[in-house]
Formats: structure tokens, sequence, C-alpha cells
């Protein structure tokens, strides 16, 4: 009888411990969605302020969380392999019309933010700004080929690598 009271509890902590060893899983998963989802929040407002010349503190804060954000992902992806596979997995359980619509500019709407950020000879904004070509470039170098293919096949994809 002692025996199978103190089995419940190891049985409990046994059970609580792989839930949460999948729910971690889950959420590894998820965090690549939620980085598209936010990515996209912080394009939109980038794009909105965009709109707004000459360019003050609010509209270089907005610019530059945008760009930040992708150039974290875009160097994150050359160091890390799990994040990698991770982005991979997501990229390919969704949409990449929708992904690339919603996270990547297409380089017209990056070339007018570039020209709205030089005053004379000075480049005024994020130097994330001025990089945006090779983020997209490490972006898309992250994906795996099968992946990579899906991106070349796809509009939206091919509008924020476009020179």
């Amino acid at each position: 009888m002692k025996t199978h009271i103190m089995n419940r509890p190891l049985s409990a902590v046994l059970l609580l411990g792989a839930t949460l060893v999948c729910a971690s899983g889950c959420k590894k998963s998820e965090d690549i969605q939620a980085w598209f989802e936010a990515t996209g929040k912080l394009k939109t407002d980038a794009i909105a302020q965009s709109q707004n010349v000459p360019y003050r503190l609010e509209q270089h804060q907005a610019l530059k969380g945008y760009f930040a954000q992708l150039a974290g992902m875009a160097l994150s992806l050359k160091d890390d392999e799990k994040l990698r596979n991770r982005f991979n997995k997501a990229f390919s359980q969704s949409k990449p019309a929708e992904v690339c619509a919603a996270v990547l500019m297409e380089r017209r709407e990056w070339s007018g933010i570039v020209r709205n950020c030089r005053k004379n000879d000075f480049f005024l904004c994020a130097e994330e700004v001025r990089a945006y070509p090779e983020m997209v470039t490490a972006l898309h170098e992250g994906l795996a080929s099968d992946q990579r293919k899906r991106f070349d096949e796809t509009e939206a994809c091919r509008a924020a690598l476009a020179q």
C-alpha cells in the first residue's frame, strides 16, 4: 500500500514533466509564427510611418524597430541550426505569399524609405535600414532548398529580393 502511495506523486511528477516537454516543444514551433506576426506588425507600422516625411523621432523608431527585427533573425539564422530548422518548419507549414507579404517589404517600398533617409550627403536612418537587401538574402539563404524554391516561386517573396 505504501508503494502505491509513493508512486502516485512520482507518476504525477512524470506526467507533469512530460506535459512540460510537450508544451515547450509546441512553443518552439510556435515561436517562429509569433515572430512572423510581430514582424508583420512592425512592418505595417514602419510603412505607415515612412509616409510622414521628413522623418522625425517617431518615424526613425518605427523604421529601426522593423529593420532591427529582421536583422536579428537574419543573423540568428546564420548561427543557429536549431532556429534554422524551426524557421524552415514554420515556413513549410505556412503560405509563402502570406508570410512574405506580411513580413517583407517590396524592394520599391524599401527604396522609397532609403531616399527619405538621405539629407544632402548624410544617411540619417539606422544602419539596419540600409542593410535590408542583405537581410532578405540571409533569410532566403536560411531556408532549406525545398523551402527556398517555394520562396522563389512566390511573387510576394521575389518582390523583396528584386533589384
